[in-house]
């Protein structure tokens, strides 16, 4: 999910319904790569997607682009730093991702580490932003996500914004320009009139 989601789709599905009155959306919540299946397959018409994990023959347009939070058990005593800075984190566990997930901004994460003079020591891996948060809120370490995981609170933790990485995690629109549906044009046009 994405901040995206909670702003800009809302308003865009009000603002589309508006306009075609006979359309029906129907919304499916799916990892990334089984969206771009779906969408290769035509079993879906859009994705939301995180970058850089795109096929080819895709149109794309970027949504939004936000920046990164760390994920902090309340009990921790860098829950009562605020602003946060990332140098902080040295020596603490890490709840990375899966090599095959956040390959774009896990590498700017890192790199933001080493410049702080550490890289981060994970002690789990896990597939979604989600698993951090919930295995830090269980105490096995501290994690760095992009930032719309504010917007699902979850007991135990605490967020705190990192100013010092930058805006980095990217959102697109994708759809296959041979699309057979006349709505995704001006579906994803006015996407594109409500994005921030």
């Amino acid at each position: 999910m994405s901040s995206a989601v909670y702003a800009i789709v809302p308003r865009t599905i009000a603002s589309f319904a508006k306009k075609h009155v006979r359309a029906r959306l129907d919304m499916q919540v799916h990892a990334t790569e089984r969206q771009l299946e779906l969408l290769t397959s035509r079993r879906i018409d859009i994705a939301l997607l995180r970058p850089p994990r795109i096929v080819s023959g895709l149109e794309t347009r970027e949504i939004c682009r936000e920046g990164f939070v760390a994920v902090i058990h309340e009990a921790s005593p860098l829950a009562n730093l605020q602003p946060l800075m990332i140098e902080e984190l040295k020596g603490e566990n890490f709840i990375g991702f899966n090599e095959i997930r956040g390959i774009g901004y896990w590498d700017i994460v890192r790199q933001h580490c080493r410049a702080s003079g550490f890289l981060p020591k994970i002690v789990q891996r896990v597939s979604h932003t989600t698993g951090v948060v919930t295995l830090v809120a269980a105490g096995l370490g501290v994690g760095i996500v992009p930032a719309w995981v504010v917007n699902e609170p979850i007991r135990g933790v605490c967020y705190r914004k990192l100013d010092e990485l930058p805006p980095a995690v990217s959102l697109v629109c994708a759809w296959r320009p041979d699309t057979m549906n006349p709505l995704v044009a001006p579906f994803v046009a006015e996407l594109m009139l409500n994005k921030r």
